[in-house]
């Protein structure tokens, strides 16, 4: 394809794709004017230029609520400073072999290592806050000779996302503001436009416009699966910066929710706005209540004006007609009841505070010493955990798992994964998140479990039969899966069955030992019996033993007399 057909269908998607965004600017900039005038850059709002409009935040809740809120998923789902996923094969059976299992833990804490070193967990601070304000946040993730991966948040307003088919995100456009000069560092002088190249002469730090598409290559124009190509607009020059591609879509484009048909999402932000904006109102009329009792409107008489008004403490204002002369006095009297409006602020700012779910993650960062455990998550903000499922289910598809396979791609492509072994070759691998907030989500399920196990003992204690309809083993393997326990702490079922018929023949070898034992004592009885009445003298001579056996070797009975 010759540059002029690809530049014209780059211009025509770009297009299509901002209209779509544009229909959304103008709830994300009420959003940024309520909750965080420092995040999102919209149409004309160069960099370093833009002042944020701190005009219609007058009250801090909405800012310190995002801040916790950014701060929780990050530590509660993927805190640098604990293990939140781990690697491992679907194939449960190969996926216990020992090599396979050094083999997932090596790659994965290599790729544990580079997160820490490349910013990534500054990168995805940024994304929580973009999400949790506007409903769709955009990571990029590229390759980097030096950390491997480099990382950026886009800032809304500055992307335009597209879709292919289906609800996948797969295209990406995006505006970029770049100087002169580092546009001929990046692409070369000479793929820069005559302007720029001008402004090279010039002035270096000149901004320049850069625009940039990511999208599946339909056309053939490269030999990847997604081509990258950046261009200046407007140039009148039919010139493209670069023209590359990708092995894997560099981009996550994770949506808080989401409408079935919506290419954008929404936030908790959004369901707060009519909060935040009732409180800022309530904020104003409280501040202008205390002002007015402080410094109320005066009424005076005309003489006044000829001294003027001394209002400052000790101030004396000369009037002429002596104490019954012009008097200055309130215009209105201002009675607010300021304790009931501030504590209706009060509650505003706990509904707030809700909606962005502080009360979890302030729970989780005032007693999370490191050791608290996802049960007691679980059980402490169980109806909190349940509204966060779908969100953390939505993160984990469209974030968490994609960034991890792109990492991943990227460290294959440097040679840093190790060979792994002939088990691991043609398999599948599997992610699992282990973070605290996961694995709180998995606990739901124990209530119903200890429940059920609870009620079947109760029963049991009116009719044991009871406990047959109880698979008591699965329950274990169901219980551990729940609570994140290692694999390693159960027996395999061939294990489990050996260790039981060990313990079937060693039963049946005591049961056999306690029979010899009862026989031998009974022996041992009787033969202490036949010792005591041989020794036991009768009339007419002899032992008892002799009357007892004479009678009965001639086939008669014992009489008592015998005896």
């Amino acid at each position: 394809m010759d540059v002029a057909s690809l530049r014209k269908h780059l211009e025509q998607r770009r297009a299509a794709l901002r209209l779509i965004e544009q229909k959304h600017e103008g709830r994300w900039k009420e959003l940024r004017d309520y909750v965080c005038p420092y995040r999102g850059r919209f149409s004309g709002e160069m960099p370093d230029e833009y002042k944020p409009d701190m005009t219609k935040i007058l009250d801090s809740t909405p800012l310190t609520a995002l801040r916790m809120l950014s701060a929780g998923m990050q530590s509660g789902l993927t805190s640098p400073s604990r293990q939140w996923f781990k690697l491992s094969l679907h194939d449960a059976e190969l996926a216990e072999m020992q090599p396979v299992q050094e083999w997932c833990d090596y790659v994965q804490q290599l790729m544990m290592r580079i997160m820490a070193t490349s910013g990534f967990y500054r990168s995805l601070h940024a994304l929580y806050e973009e999400i949790a304000i506007f409903g769709t946040a955009c990571l990029v993730i590229m390759p980097d000779w030096d950390h491997v991966i480099d990382v950026t948040t886009l800032s809304t307003g500055t992307y335009y996302l597209g879709r292919s088919t289906g609800s996948r995100i797969d295209s990406l456009y995006r505006d970029l503001w770049m100087t002169a000069g580092e546009i001929a560092s990046e692409f070369g002088e000479e793929n820069c436009s005559t302007a720029v190249r001008n402004a090279l002469e010039n002035n270096r730090d000149q901004i320049f416009e850069v625009r940039h598409a990511i999208e599946p290559d339909t056309m053939g124009a490269t030999r990847f699966e997604w081509m990258s190509v950046y261009w200046e607009p407007g140039n009148g020059e039919e010139k493209l910066l670069r023209v590359g591609g990708y092995h894997t879509f560099p981009a996550c484009a994770p949506r808080w929710m989401v409408g079935e048909a919506d290419l954008y999402g929404y936030g908790p932000a959004s369901e707060a706005l009519p909060d935040i904006k009732t409180l800022m109102a309530m904020k104003r009329d409280y501040l202008t209540g205390i002002k007015k009792q402080v410094n109320p409107p005066l009424v005076a008489s005309t003489q006044v004006l000829e001294g003027g008004v001394k209002t400052m403490p000790n101030g004396i204002t000369y009037v002429t007609g002596g104490a019954g002369g012009p008097q200055i006095a309130p215009l209105y009297n201002v009675n607010l009841n300021l304790a009931d409006l501030a504590q209706s602020i009060e509650q505003y700012k706990n509904d707030v505070r809700k909606s962005m779910y502080v009360d979890l993650f302030m729970m989780l960062s005032e007693q999370d010493t490191g050791q608290m455990t996802a049960r007691e998550v679980a059980e402490r903000h169980e109806e909190k955990m349940l509204a966060l499922g779908p969100v953390l289910e939505s993160l984990e598809w469209e974030l968490l798992i994609p960034a991890i396979d792109r990492i991943f791609d990227l460290m294959l492509e440097r040679g840093l994964v190790p060979e792994p072994p002939e088990e691991v070759q043609g398999s599948e691998i599997k992610i699992e998140f282990v973070s605290i907030l996961a694995q709180a989500q998995k606990m739901m399920g124990l209530s119903a479990i200890e429940q059920a196990v609870a009620f079947a003992g109760q029963l049991a204690q009116v009719d044991p039969t009871v406990l047959d309809t109880l698979d008591s083993e699965q329950v274990v393997r169901t219980y551990r899966d729940l609570v994140g326990a290692p694999a390693s702490i159960l027996r395999e079922e061939e294990e489990v069955a050996m260790i039981r018929a060990q313990r079937e023949a060693q039963q049946q070898q005591e049961q056999q030992l306690a029979q010899e034992q009862a026989a031998a004592q009974t022996m041992g009885t009787a033969a202490q019996g036949a010792q005591a009445l041989s020794q036991t003298p009768v009339q007419g001579g002899g032992s008892a033993l002799d009357a007892l056996i004479g009678p009965m070797t001639e086939g008669a009975l014992p009489t008592e007399e015998m005896v």
